[in-house]
């Protein structure tokens, strides 16, 4: 069908034959083939900055606790008798309650200690009020 005044539409590819790829579909595949490309492309550069990313990250961490650690090592004896002091400072306002504080926080610690390794296993079994 041809319309008044406008000149038909040439095709640019020679008709298909035996063995080769209709003219109407090189457009669609080559779209393809460059949309492929452009993903794996950024697929590729993605997977180095993460990687870059996380190393850095992780080198940063382990030099900052090595600095911490390097530091805290070498401060004098007399740094850490504030925390002495702290412990002692708890009997003073109320005298009656410091020995409970101080017998119950061991208790403490072991419940948070068994809370944190059920956590760390993660829902090995389903609970009652799931069944």
């Amino acid at each position: 069908m041809s319309f008044p005044g406008l000149a038909p539409v040439k095709r640019h590819c020679k008709p298909a034959r035996s063995g080769r790829i209709p003219c109407r579909w090189l457009g669609v595949i080559t779209s393809c083939v460059v949309l492929a490309v452009l993903a794996g492309t950024a697929a590729l550069v993605g997977r180095i900055g993460n990687s870059l990313a996380a190393r850095t990250a992780e080198r940063f961490v382990l030099r900052l606790r090595a600095a911490v650690f390097r530091d805290v090592q070498d401060l004098p004896p007399h740094f850490f008798h504030p925390v002495v002091f702290s412990a002692t400072a708890a009997f003073w306002p109320r005298r009656d309650l410091a020995p409970a504080a101080f017998v119950l926080a061991p208790l403490f610690l072991l419940a948070a200690r068994r809370f944190s390794r059920a956590v760390r296993r993660g829902p090995s079994r389903r609970c009652a009020c799931s069944r």
